[in-house]
C-alpha cells in the first residue's frame, strides 16, 4: 500500500516533509510502500525463493515495520520515470536522517536505500506488547505526540512553541512532556539505542 495515511501517526508528516525538502534539492520523490499486509509481505519475501525475481526482503510477515505502519519506502523520478541510482538516494538519505529518521542506506548486512523507518522500535518488543499490527493501530490515536494519561499525574498542561502545541502532564509541580514530539518541535533528530536504552538528541 502507499497511502501515506496509513503511516503511524508520528510517521506521516516526516514522510511528507522528506518529499518537500528532496524537491527543494532538485530530486522529485514519490512513496511507493507504507504500510503492508501480510499478503503483501509473504509476496515479497517468496520473490527470489518460490517465485521470479531478487530478493527484496528477509523477513516474513509480520517481521518488518511496513507491516505495523512504522516505516516506508520511496523511489526518485525523473522526467516521470523511477530511477534507481543511489547517488540519488545517497542525497535524499541524510535528508531523512535530518528528520529523525532511520535511513536503511545506512545498514551494513542488507543495504536498502529508498527505505525510512521511525528509530526506536523492534518487531520483537511490538507483538509482546500489542500482539498484531492492527492492535497496535488501534493505540495510534491515544498515544501520538501526547504524554499518556496514566495514573499519577496531577493535570494536563500544554507546551507551546512558535504556535504549536504539544500536550504534557503535571506531576510535583513539574511539567512533563513526550520527548520525541518536543524534540521534533524543536527542530531536533532524535536517536534511540534500544542497547543501552539511551536516547541521544542532536541538531
Amino acid at each position: 500500500m502507499r497511502d501515506v495515511k496509513l503511516l503511524h501517526p508520528d510517521l506521516q508528516p516526516k514522510a511528507l516533509r522528506l518529499i518537500e525538502l528532496a524537491k527543494a534539492k532538485g530530486i522529485n520523490i514519490i512513496i511507493t510502500q507504507t504500510w503492508r499486509t501480510k499478503e503483501e509481505q509473504d509476496a515479497l519475501y517468496a520473490q527470489g525463493r518460490t517465485r521470479s525475481g531478487n530478493i527484496v526482503t528477509n523477513v516474513k510477515y509480520p517481521h518488518s515495520l511496513h507491516c505495523w505502519g512504522l516505516a516506508f519506502d520511496i523511489a526518485v523520478t525523473i522526467n516521470g520515470k523511477v530511477n534507481w541510482s543511489a547517488k540519488y538516494y545517497d542525497i535524499v538519505g541524510p535528508i531523512g536522517e535530518s528528520l529523525g529518521l532511520e535511513w536503511g542506506g545506512r545498514w551494513k548486512n542488507f543495504v536498502d536505500r529508498p527505505h525510512f523507518q521511525l528509530p526506536g522500535f523492534s518487531v520483537a518488543n511490538l507483538i509482546a506488547k500489542y500482539h498484531s499490527p492492527e492492535m497496535f493501530k488501534k493505540s495510534w490515536e491515544k498515544t501520538s505526540g501526547e504524554v499518556k494519561n496514566v495514573a499519577g499525574f496531577e493535570g494536563k498542561a500544554k507546551v507551546v512553541f512558535e504556535g504549536k502545541t504539544l500536550s504534557a502532564g503535571i506531576l510535583a509541580g513539574k511539567t512533563y512532556v513526550e520527548l520525541r514530539a518536543l524534540a521534533e518541535l524543536l527542530g531536533l533528530k532524535v536517536n534511540w539505542d534500544n542497547g543501552t536504552k539511551t536516547v541521544t538528541l542532536s541538531k
